[in-house]
């Protein structure tokens, strides 16, 4: 322990291993772990740890505990096994401080992992145990950890919880006072999932300020940068604003891999996706499909869900809606593998939208049921208001003009109040037809005029034109002769 306390810990470690040392090791190794961890030497601790006999290692919560934490975001299946075990040790214990961390521990791996959520619905039951066994307050540091950890788990498992709300609360306030770049933008990542599907739009920007004066100090790691544009790009295509180019994208991505950060190079690229179809730009979509396909684990239920979900919108594109059937059907089924509401909620609303267009309107209903159970349950603004559209646009392939209206007045009165102005699930044809229709039935114009001016939509179906449409330019010639221009007249000479 002279040599340890002298500095000199990998010294330390390697004589202890060679002595066989066990018990000297094991406490080595609990006192200096989490430095280990900050300094990034998660690798050397995780190797130290493996040269304790299983049979001591194992019968060591946090022995245990430290293999997990060294192994997270590196080898999240393992470290999730770990955790796990570790808990069950700290439970036999009573040890409530081991208890939360191992159990903040389960919810970091099973996001890092971002594979497949079955079966964590009963870490948030523990958590209720957890939080009424020892409710004595916490420190600090421990608070905030379980903080980020709580409103994660619940936000990809159970989004419909009476709890998240106020977790996420807790996580605002939470972002404000924390020092470490890496926490604060994984916290603003979760912000942003929450804001975006509860339609809190102005929130997004609030984070995207945030995000761009913690870019502006400069000298982050990389990690920490890629997860910076990642966010920036998300909250530039859900804001509708559309302003950052392909190219600083692809710049971004291109860093990504060459610095080895895989463990978020395929939100990076989803988000790019999503950018790219809002932009309505298929060569675009397809280029980054062939980078995502081969980012992304043949074995991840997720990511294969997500790249179904991003096929299907590809194939809308292009109209070609058998296609876009065959990839959507294969992502609801992997959704529901991987227990994520949010990703049944996508594929359920892109179904109901296709069946729609091919005419299969009860598929197109229980579809549509799926879809509006999962984000009215939760209290999303920004999904009802697109199952309304969805409704909307169902009743008028069916020629019911009184439910058309109905719905498409809720749907766009909501959507113009959060100012949503985009969606994963946006299918050009749908919005700009009941665009045109809202045009003229009188709902929600300016609203409607805003959509067609941010995507540059045409009108795609014929009978839904009407002289109300924003066309850049608009001649008259019969009875008089006029010009529009942007909707203002444009002085005319003629001799």
């Amino acid at each position: 322990m002279l040599v340890s306390d002298a500095g000199d810990v990998d010294s330390a470690a390697t004589l202890l291993i060679d002595a066989e040392n066990w018990r000297a090791l094991s406490a080595l190794i609990q006192r200096h772990a989490r430095r280990q961890l900050e300094r990034g030497r998660n690798r050397q601790l995780a190797h130290w740890i493996e040269q304790l006999p299983a049979a001591v290692a194992g019968q060591q919560p946090w022995i245990l505990y430290w293999l997990g934490m060294a192994h997270l975001q590196y080898d999240n299946q393992r470290a999730l096994a770990l955790f796990e075990r570790a808990y069950r040790q700290f439970k036999k214990e009573g040890n409530a401080r081991g208890l939360y961390l191992s159990w903040c521990g389960v919810s970091d791996a099973y996001r890092f992992a971002h594979n497949s959520f079955a079966g964590a619905d009963r870490w948030i039951d523990e958590l209720g145990w957890l939080l009424k066994t020892y409710s004595r307050p916490l420190d600090m540091e421990l608070r905030g950890r379980l903080i980020f950890s709580a409103a994660g788990l619940l936000l990809w498992v159970k989004p419909d919880h009476p709890d998240l709300p106020k977790w996420i609360s807790r996580l605002e306030s939470l972002y404000r006072r924390i020092s470490s770049p890496d926490l604060k933008v994984m916290c603003a990542g979760q912000l942003c999932i929450y804001y975006s599907h509860m339609g809190e739009i102005e929130r997004l920007r609030q984070v995207d300020r945030w995000l761009s004066k913690l870019e502006r100090r400069g000298g982050h790691t990389a990690l920490t940068t890629s997860i910076i544009v990642a966010l920036k790009c998300s909250i530039d295509w859900l804001t509708g604003e559309l302003k950052m180019s392909n190219a600083l994208l692809d710049e971004h991505q291109h860093r990504i891999c060459d610095r080895g950060i895989m463990v978020y190079s395929s939100l990076a690229l989803s988000q790019s996706l999503y950018h790219a179809t809002c932009r309505r730009d298929p060569q675009r979509v397809e280029m980054l499909l062939e980078r995502y396909v081969d980012d992304v684990e043949d074995d991840n239920i997720l990511g294969q869900c997500y790249y179904q979900l991003h096929s299907c919108n590809l194939q809308i594109l292009y109209d070609n809606y058998d296609r876009a059937l065959s990839h959507g059907d294969l992502a609801l089924e992997l959704a529901n593998q991987s227990a994520v509401p949010f990703g049944i909620w996508f594929a359920s609303a892109l179904l109901a939208y296709l069946h729609a267009e091919k005419g299969q309107y009860e598929q197109a209903h229980c579809h549509l049921q799926a879809a509006r159970d999962i984000v009215v349950s939760m209290g999303s603004a920004a999904g009802t208001a697109h199952a309304d559209m969805l409704q909307a646009y169902l009743a008028y392939c069916q020629h019911n003009v009184d439910e058309t209206r109905k719905f498409l007045g809720a749907a766009f009165k909501r959507a113009r109040e959060r100012d949503v102005r985009a969606s994963g699930v946006w299918p050009p044809r749908m919005i700009s037809t009941l665009c045109a229709l809202a045009l003229e039935y009188g709902i929600e114009p300016d609203y409607a005029q805003r959509l067609i001016q941010i995507y540059g939509y045409t009108p795609r179906d014929p009978r839904a034109i009407s002289e109300h449409w924003p066309w850049p330019i608009k001649i008259y010639t019969l009875g008089r002769f006029g010009v529009l221009l942007d909707g203002n007249p444009l002085d005319v000479e003629t001799r």
